[in-house]
């Protein structure tokens, strides 16, 4: 099962890079959570590899695919996360 695709971005604040920003990456499938994380660089510059396992559930008739994925960072001095990415599927032939 695919959970995401290797990603990579670049955070600025006005066109200036944020560096050293933690980068935090949250997959679901069914009922098991894998995350990650990575930190900006000097250029404000973060990637992932992609992320991919085995599962027997898709053989199952009575499994409903669901993958989650959550792309997210803080500032410091702000208490909610950013979204840089939030999806979920369902259902998928």
């Amino acid at each position: 099962v695919e959970l995401c695709p290797e990603i990579s971005g670049k955070i600025t604040n006005n066109g200036i890079p944020i560096k050293e920003l933690l980068i935090e990456r949250s997959l679901t499938y069914a009922d098991e959570e894998y995350s990650d994380n990575c930190m900006t660089n000097a250029e404000g510059e973060f990637s992932f590899t992609a992320k991919a396992i085995k599962s027997r559930l898709p053989g199952n008739i009575l499994h409903e695919p669901v993958v989650r994925q959550v792309l997210e960072f803080t500032l410091d001095g702000n208490d909610s996360e950013t979204y840089i990415w939030a999806t979920n599927q369902h259902n998928i032939t």
